[in-house]
């Protein structure tokens, strides 16, 4: 009797099958928290977005009065918070759209804040609040020798 063998048998099959499910085991466990990381940047980036648009909004309509605007709860603005949100919202579009992707951050609350300090530079602030708690935030300064006037802060540190 000559058998001629064709095809893989059963326990080769299955043998590949458990390598292959090792080798997707340890690539997720290399990637997901990179995955994280990307939300976590991305959220970011959106705040530093916003805190420039404030700051354009600030120089572009001479606003020489401290604010502050939630995004979700504008409906009471007026005068300077007003005319700042409308000229943020003119360029990023509904605020109230933006949802914060990190885990830590979602759910969140966006609160900008701006205090005008001499000679028309502002302190801007945008964080994410949640159950009291700054989630995430973007703090800038206008004067730009000032080396120390970006702080970025990761949600969870």
């Amino acid at each position: 009797m000559n058998f001629e063998r064709e095809g893989f048998s059963l326990v080769e099959i299955i043998i590949t099958i458990a390598i292959m499910a090792i080798l997707v085991g340890v690539i997720a466990l290399a990637v997901i928290p990179n995955i994280q990381r990307s939300r976590e940047s991305t959220d970011l980036t959106k705040l530093d977005n916003i805190a420039s648009s404030v700051n354009i909004a600030i120089a572009n309509h001479q606003i020489e009065n401290d604010g502050q605007f939630t995004v979700g709860t504008t409906t009471s603005l007026s005068g300077d918070s007003k005319t700042v949100y409308d000229a943020v919202t003119s360029e990023l579009g509904d605020l109230s759209q933006i949802e914060m992707g990190s885990s830590a951050a979602q759910g969140g609350t966006i609160k900008v804040e701006w205090k005008i300090e001499n000679k028309g530079a502002a302190q801007i602030s945008v964080t994410v609040e949640k159950d009291s708690k700054v989630l995430a935030c973007k703090y800038t300064t206008g004067d730009p020798s000032d080396s120390d006037g970006n702080r970025l802060l990761k949600a969870g540190n």
